[in-house]
């Protein structure tokens, strides 16, 4: 198996994760905008609070508005300080080589020692590749666990909107005979 081919194909993969991670966050930022839009709506509606149904909605705008910024917690937590790891630049790779052929010219034959020198590169990327893979695949992982809570919070912040909307309507149109 060639390891450096695997570890390569892992660490793009983690990076084209990470972009994805990026992209889906668009969502739950729009949702959030427009949910905190109907919670100050429905807030509004709110005249007196001495009924049931002034009770009843208060407890549901305030459990919604609990949801509404968690979930607003978990997108930043989920976008912002996180750190990736990257490959070095392909001067700091060359350079890596260089130094490596020079060392053992020094001590080896020049046929071997470039042919040494080219497989302790070979090897460090390899090794780079996999470490970086590795830990771009743990901040993926904790980046798509906060992701998931604050799509969870959004989705119950929007179910207690939608009965807090519910409520809203009855009250308003429904009287009763």
């Amino acid at each position: 198996m060639d390891w450096l081919v695997f570890y390569k194909e892992l660490y793009f993969h983690e990076i084209e994760r990470k972009y994805s991670l990026m992209r889906s966050m668009a969502l739950p930022v729009g949702v959030a905008t427009v949910l905190s839009s109907g919670l100050m709506f429905l807030a509004g509606q709110i005249t007196r609070v001495s009924t049931a149904y002034g009770i009843g909605l208060l407890i549901l705008l305030s459990c919604a508005g609990i949801l509404l910024f968690t979930a607003i917690y978990f997108i930043k937590r989920a976008y912002f300080n996180h750190s990736y790891h990257y490959l070095p630049t392909s001067m700091q790779l060359e350079s890596y080589r260089h130094n490596l052929e020079s060392y053992y010219k020094q001590r080896l034959d020049k046929p071997i020692a470039l042919q040494t020198a080219q497989e302790e590169t070979i090897q460090y990327l390899t090794d780079t590749f996999a470490k970086a893979a590795h830990e771009n695949a743990l901040v993926n992982e904790t980046r798509t666990r906060f992701l998931f809570w604050a799509n969870a919070s959004l989705s119950g912040a929007l179910l207690l909107l939608m009965l807090g909307s519910v409520a809203t309507l009855v009250n308003q149109y429904w009287q009763p005979a």
